[in-house]
């Protein structure tokens, strides 16, 4: 780090800390997915226009110089591969100058006990208990009611000091964790109106694969909550966008005939792209429906939700913004019944495509 920051101020800044899986890949695998997911970040900042004077990456991070740290951290968290972000100030590494931005982020705490941490790379004229005792002790002349609880605290101010350059910081967003975007092969997931279609496509998205939505219009059936389930998705690939495509169904199709003349089209519509997976929001009734499902596709069944627990499911709705407790939920699993191929394809001759950008509809020209 030594030389690429000459600081004589506080300035804004992000530190992006790469998801644990990218971690334990091999180092030149490791490398790839952290340069990609440098250009992802940056390629984000761009398009929602944040500015920032410098990014690069360091050691399973990346920095972020900018004059909107908390945007910055917001964005860069909802970029796959990435595990959290923190907005902080940027200062250099000398003692006063880490406690003069200490007070600054200490004055957004709330009453109530915390603590400081403190890491740091390289060498100085102080240890890392010595600044978190210093700035500690600092925080508790500001006269906030505030109290120190290094084992159980409300709030914490973190310092992290790598050579010349200190970040402190007090706020930290969770991201997605996994893999970026475009690491892995592509796939088409089925969005309806349930939040389970939007979390297991994210599932499949969190593993870096990019994914190509594909909702079904049936008489009677609100398109509006399938609308904005496309709306909430399209909000993880904000700069890409999410390709979308509708197909149609018979009307007199009932509710479990429908779902698995969905999963059909969708997994004829897949192998007819070139995608080598079908994902799917709903779970099989049975080993058996799911072997005979499994038989019987072109591409391979993906059922990301057939083994996770309601905490993790509760975990990942919050993260993904949607409300469980108020959304749409399957009425029945998959049984693997057969289908009208007849009726398949009439639907896959009529299939309109287009792009959710942003949450904004994009036709295709």
């Amino acid at each position: 780090m030594g030389g690429i920051w000459q600081v004589v101020e506080m300035e804004g800044i992000v530190i992006v800390r790469s998801g644990g899986e990218i971690g334990i890949k091999s180092r030149p695998v490791r490398r790839e997915y952290e340069i990609l997911l440098l250009k992802l970040i940056r390629g984000t900042l761009r398009d929602e226009g944040v500015p920032f004077s410098q990014i690069w990456r360091d050691a399973g991070r990346v920095f972020i110089k900018t004059a909107d740290a908390q945007r910055a951290a917001r964005l860069a968290s909802r970029v796959f591969g990435v595990a959290s972000a923190s907005p902080g100030i940027a200062t250099d590494a000398s003692m006063d100058s880490i406690i003069d931005a200490g007070r600054a982020v200490a004055k957004g705490m709330v009453r109530g006990t915390f603590a400081v941490r403190c890491r740091r790379t390289g060498s100085h004229p102080y240890s890392s208990k010595d600044v978190a005792a210093k700035l500690g002790e600092e925080i508790l002349n500001l006269g906030r009611s505030l109290r120190v609880n290094l084992n159980d605290p409300d709030q914490e101010v973190s310092v992290e000091i790598r050579n010349d350059l200190a970040m402190i910081y007090s706020e930290v967003y969770p991201g997605p964790d996994g893999y970026p975007i475009g690491t892995q092969d592509p796939a088409l997931g089925i969005i309806d109106e349930t939040s389970d279609s939007v979390i297991a496509s994210w599932c499949i998205m969190k593993r870096g694969s990019p994914i190509t939505a594909l909702s079904v219009e049936q008489e009677g059936r609100d398109m509006g909550p399938i609308m904005a389930n496309l709306a909430s998705l399209s909000m993880w690939l904000p700069s890409r966008g999410l390709d979308c495509l509708v197909a149609t169904a018979p009307g007199s199709l009932g509710e479990s005939a429908f779902r698995a003349f969905s999963l059909n089209v969708a997994d004829e519509t897949a192998s007819m792209l070139g995608f080598g997976a079908t994902v799917s929001g709903m779970v099989p009734e049975s080993l058996d429906a799911l072997g005979s499902l499994s038989r019987n596709s072109r591409t391979a069944l993906i059922f990301p939700l057939i083994a996770i627990d309601a905490a993790c499911l509760q975990k990942w709705s919050s993260l993904i913004g949607l409300d469980r407790s108020r959304s749409i939920r399957y009425g029945a699993r998959l049984h693997g019944d057969p289908v009208d191929q007849s009726q398949v394809n009439a639907s896959l001759t009529g299939i309109r495509r287009f792009t959710v950008s942003r949450g904004r509809v994009i036709p295709k020209t």
